[in-house]
């Protein structure tokens, strides 16, 4: 999700305080619930209006903000602990996004050394976009320039977010699943590296790793051993899942049914290290068909939708997640059609579209419903 960066203007959303009269009554305390609810921002189109739009759900549908960045690096500058010298877009976007962050939500930050397609070193992020680079193009996980430079990235970030949470790896296990072993023994000398950092820098910081929940299900022995050498590395048990998307369990034209998930799809993960906090670090399921650019149909429907959204929030009740976090609150149709089915990962963007508890027109889907049932709970 990474295009949409560097056409979009940042904007500034509205705070609104509420009083309360001392007359009120104190009501009897309802049902809580133990996590957070997030959207990330991405919009439904790329104009300040769509960025505004996506904040305001934030603001209304949510107590969580999620600030996601996957989309590169700037190495040079990072290594040189120089945020001045950090794109201009990418500069507006954190001081935009900092600054929009309603009063009482929480934030969660995710950035990632690893690329897009989880295959390697992030690509050097500059004013013209993600581009693969000398020398940075060339080097590894563990060399001390890329970790020193990625050590500096996240204390920018985190100095200027000030989040609750963090993750400083996204989806690590499938950078393991594509990359292979040696890439990622490469990996986790910087992941040593940078979480020992990280807490002796923020102690109170709950900092950790994402884990792709799909991959561990292609390989669960391999991807079991390739989890227990990261979780030194992380507080939490953080899931990113998308799984109508697997083609084994929804092969092509075939309906994608949330109830042919298996009962334990997160709580297996979580069984890894049942000491660790659970989160669900981002997620969604299609309200319509998914297909071309797609390689596989897959077909979906806001019933099926609203079922893995409740599947979601029931299960993170259940384990006592942190929080819960949707990557989109609305279809990005108009995205789309305007600027991302012409990108070079437009078949990957295709598997997104559609996600949204609210539809491409506006209009409020059954699933965000659902949502609303537990975001009325009181977050405790």
């Amino acid at each position: 999700m990474r295009a949409w960066r560097f056409v979009w203007v940042c904007c500034l959303a509205a705070a609104v305080l509420v009083g309360c009269s001392d007359e009120e009554q104190p009501v009897e305390p309802g049902p809580t619930r133990p996590f957070a609810l997030g959207f990330g921002y991405f919009p439904h189109d790329g104009t300040a209006a769509g960025v505004q739009a996506a904040l305001d759900v934030i603001r209304t549908d949510a107590d969580l903000l999620v600030a996601h960045f996957d989309g590169g690096i700037p190495w040079d500058a990072a290594l040189s602990n120089d945020f001045a010298s950090y794109p201009q877009s990418l500069r507006d976007e954190v001081t935009g996004i900092a600054a929009a962050r309603p009063a009482g939500h929480r934030l969660y930050l995710a950035i990632t050394p690893i690329a897009f397609l989880r295959d390697r070193l992030a690509p050097t992020l500059t004013s013209g976009g993600p581009v693969y680079q000398p020398p940075w193009d060339t080097r590894s996980f563990d060399d001390p320039a890329v970790i020193a430079a990625y050590r500096n990235h996240c204390h920018i970030m985190i100095d200027r977010f000030r989040p609750d949470y963090v993750a400083f790896g996204i989806e690590v296990n499938l950078f393991r699943q594509v990359a292979g072993a040696a890439p990622y023994t490469a990996y986790l000398t910087l992941a040593d590296s940078v979480y020992a950092d990280l807490k002796q820098s923020y102690p109170t910081l709950p900092v950790f790793q994402t884990l792709q929940a799909d991959a561990f299900y292609v390989d669960v022995g391999t991807q079991t051993s390739a989890i227990q050498q990261i979780l030194p590395t992380t507080d939490y048990i953080a899931v990113s899942a998308y799984p109508y998307a697997n083609a084994v369990r929804y092969p092509d034209q075939s309906d994608a049914d949330p109830a042919l998930l298996p009962p334990t799809f997160f709580s297996a993960l979580h069984d890894l290290a049942p000491g660790k906090p659970f989160a669900v670090a981002e997620t969604g399921w299609p309200a319509e068909d998914v297909d071309a650019p797609y390689p596989v149909t897959v077909h979906s429907n806001a019933d099926y939708q609203r079922a893995y959204i409740e599947f979601v929030l029931g299960e993170t009740d259940r384990l006592g997640g942190r929080f819960a976090s949707l990557l989109i609150s609305r279809d990005y149709d108009d995205f789309w059609e305007s600027t991302l089915k012409n990108d070079p990962n437009a078949a990957i963007l295709r598997l997104w579209r559609d996600i949204g508890l609210i539809d491409g027109s506006g209009t409020a889907r059954p699933a965000l419903a659902a949502w609303r049932d537990y975001l009325a709970r009181t977050l405790r």
